[in-house]
């Protein structure tokens, strides 16, 4: 199995969004159908690694609108990182593929806009919140995953 550990803020949307809620910025077309084209290419699976997890459990506006966008572009979200109490990204990924016992892991990648990835960072394709998931990132993931 493949997974992409996906952040939202600075990957699924951007500074200077149009839409939010609540807010928030909320996710952008092109950049969803970016995503779109790497799980297409390499058949990953989404781990939900963005401080948007802690609406897991509770759904907000946001969180439901999240869900419904990657659903009406054939993804969904098949897991979430554990929240812990030092919220450090990397730790909270190396957990859950600790913690993971199903179908074996052949590659991961994590697209997020933070580097506090260790001991994966050579897993990290990084954005900006600048700009968010762009072309060279989508090419980036999937030569590691395809890895």
């Amino acid at each position: 199995m493949k997974v992409i550990f996906l952040d939202v803020d600075g990957v699924l949307n951007f500074e200077g969004c149009k839409e939010k809620i609540n807010g928030v910025y909320f996710v952008n077309d092109n950049r969803i159908k970016l995503l779109k084209e790497i799980v297409e290419r390499t058949n990953a699976k989404l781990v939900l690694s963005s401080d948007w997890r802690y609406w897991w459990d509770e759904p907000d506006e946001s969180f439901e609108g999240l869900v419904k966008k990657l659903e009406e572009n054939g993804m969904e979200l098949f897991s979430k990182t554990p929240i812990t109490k030092h919220g450090y990204r990397g730790a909270e990924i190396h957990q859950w593929l600790n913690e993971w016992n199903g179908e074996e892991i052949e590659s991961f990648v994590i697209l997020d806009d933070g580097n506090d990835m260790n001991p994966y960072m050579d897993k990290l394709v990084q954005t900006s919140y600048n700009h968010g998931l762009r072309r060279k990132n989508v090419e980036k993931a999937v030569k590691l995953l395809s890895q």
